[in-house]
This record gives structure tokens, sequence and C-alpha cells, in this order.
């Protein structure tokens, strides 16, 4: 199988997704395509053309695939308000987690105050992330607005709680326990399964026919060579979809001018591709995605690691110290990459091993 296959699985993903396409449907064209690949060892950007092209046929030979109550975006009320729940379980696993190395504390003291101002603060996230968003989708826009209103209510009353009501300790909650619960939630909101059916036995067949048909017309179609040159550019290379089509446009304008075949003028459409998509990618990398830049921010992340770890030393905040090891280990391994790269990218090849001295 090409080896760019996995790049193209992921556009035609997004593709079809953004084209209503369950990924149950979009399973069966993948691993059709897959199989294709796997056996000539062509590249699915080539023989299939660009992901946004292909999801296209897909979408406008089968029939919309639509759940109940969902909107335009895929996504039902339920999606949103348990969408919202999620985001406040991840925000308690990372909360605890961070409050226990900070703290140096394996429990958690609940009062009065911080039980009512984060029950609060996190009912007015759900109502503005999830509640406001579901009501809008189901059709009530200005219904919507008030469950603004309602959030930042609430968000008001959780300041208030955490300032007014009574900071007594009241029980403690090991920050595993308050970690260990939120997980839990997500996994059980993860739990309910797929509301979308597993294809027909006849809608299956549709795929499958779809997918030998942009075989046949790709190896018959004499634009097959312009479309899989867009493909790749767009698809493997990420230069911007006008970019691209003016550099397709050039190249059909030469063709016509020399009578010649795309073939015997440019080569392969993967080769031609990556020629003129290295000077746009180069020119349109900021500078804080370059060599230098990257370099500059992992030192000083490994500056900044050291520092830290000095000074849990001196206070032996061990558990502190474990931690910025880790980030330390992490910053420093990206650099030894960066530079190692950055060396490459200059000269080709890595300096030689000079032998030892005891050795010559």
């Amino acid at each position: 199988m090409s080896d760019d296959f996995w790049a193209w699985e992921l556009h035609t993903r997004a593709a079809l997704a953004k084209r209503n396409v369950g990924h149950r449907r979009a399973d069966v064209v993948i691993t059709e395509a897959e199989a294709y690949c796997t056996e000539s060892s062509d590249s699915p950007f080539e023989v299939f053309g660009a992901p946004d092209a292909f999801a296209d046929q897909v979408a406008v030979a089968l029939p919309p695939e639509v759940r109940p109550g969902e909107d335009a975006k895929g996504y039902t009320p339920r999606d949103y308000v348990g969408g919202s729940f999620m985001q406040v379980a991840g925000f308690a696993i990372l909360g605890s987690l961070v409050a226990a190395v900070s703290m140096r504390s394996l429990s958690w003291t609940g009062n009065p105050a911080r039980i009512a101002s984060l029950a609060l603060v996190a009912a007015a996230f759900v109502s503005l992330s999830g509640i406001a968003r579901a009501i809008r989708s189901v059709g009530y826009p200005r219904l919507a607005k008030a469950s603004y209103a309602l959030s930042a209510g609430l968000a008001g009353a959780g300041v208030w709680a955490y300032v007014s009501l009574p900071t007594t300790p009241e029980f403690s909650v090991p920050h595993l326990a308050v970690a260990g619960a939120a997980l839990a939630l997500i996994v059980a909101m993860l739990w309910n399964g797929d509301e979308r059916p597993e294809p027909t036995d006849d809608e299956a067949a549709t795929l499958r026919g779809l997918v030998h048909r942009a075989l046949a017309s790709s190896n018959s179609d004499p634009e097959r060579w312009f479309r899989a040159l867009h493909g790749l550019l767009v698809g493997q290379h990420e230069v911007p979809p006008p970019r691209a089509t003016e550099l397709v446009e050039e190249a059909r304008a030469h063709l016509a001018d020399t009578g010649t075949t795309p073939e015997d003028e440019f080569g392969l459409a993967s080769q031609y591709a990556a020629t003129l998509a290295a000077p746009i990618v180069a020119r349109k990398r900021p500078w804080y995605r370059s060599h230098l830049g990257m370099a500059i921010a992992l030192f000083a992340g490994v500056a900044v690691s050291i520092g830290l770890l000095v000074n849990d030393i001196v206070t032996r905040a061990w558990i502190q110290g474990g931690l910025h090891i880790l980030v330390l280990l992490a910053a420093g391994w990206g650099l030894a990459r960066v530079t190692r790269s950055w060396y490459l990218d200059r000269h080709g090849r890595l300096p030689a091993k000079q032998p030892h001295p005891s050795k010559v």
C-alpha cells in the first residue's frame, strides 16, 4: 500500500463527515479503497483524486443519513448537552491532578463555599456551552438567549457563594476519587453506542461500486493526471486550493502549447506535485514553526524546567520535581530532534562519527 494512504484516508474521512456520511458508511468506502491500494501500490491521490471531490461522489450517490433531531452540523440536542458534561468532567480530572501536585496533598477538603461555587460555575458552563446550543438547534434561538442570561446569573451566584458561604471544612475526598468519578462519567456517556445503523447490503454494494467507478474513470479519463495533481497538492502537500487550481491551469496551458502528454512533459503527478509544493510550503511556514523558532521555544522550555527542578530540590517538593523531570526530558528530546532535522536540511547528512584516538 502507498505510504500516503493514511493522509488520504484522514482527509477523506473528514470530508465525508462534513457531508453527513456516517463513519460506518465511510468504513466500507475506505476498506475497499485500501484493498485496491494495498494490491496495486498506487497512490490514492492519483487513482481516486482529491478527498473532497471523492467525498462529493459518495455523498451524492447515497440517500441522506439523518438522526432524529439532528441539525445542519450533524448534532442532536443530546450531543450538545452531553458534550458539555464531558467537558466539565475533563476539567474535573485536570483540576484534581493539578490540585494534588500544587497542594502536595492526596485529598481535597470540601466546605460549603467551595462546593456551592464549583457546582454553580459548572452549571453555568453547561448552560452556556450545552443547553443554549441545544435550544438553538431545535429552532428556538430567542429562548437560547435566555440561556445566556441564566449562565451569567449562575456564574454570579457562584462568585457570591465562594465569598459569602461558610468555609468550615466538612469532609475530605481523595483527588484520585474525584478524577476516577469524572473519568467514569466520560466512559458512561461514551458507552451509549452509535445511533447510526450499519449500512444495508444494498448501501454497501453501492459504496463499493462507487470506489470501482472512480477507478474506472481514473484509468480512462484524460483529465486523470490533472485531478491527481490537484488532489496531491491540496491533500498531501497542504497547498491552498486556489493556488493549487492556478498551478493545475498553468500546467494545462503549457501542455496545450507543447501538445505532449502530462507524463511525458512533467513525469508522475506525485513527483511534479512535490516539486511545485516545495517552495510554497517553505514560503508559507511562519517563523515560529521554523527550525530556529522551535529550537528557541524548546531551549526556553529546557531552561525553565531546569530552574524549576533546582527549586524543587531545594524545597524538597519531590512530586513537582518528578513532573518537571518529565517536562525536561520531553523538551530535551524535542530539542535534539529539531536540531538534527535542522542539520539534515542544511547539510543533507549527519556528521561522520570520528573514531576514538586510541583506536586510530
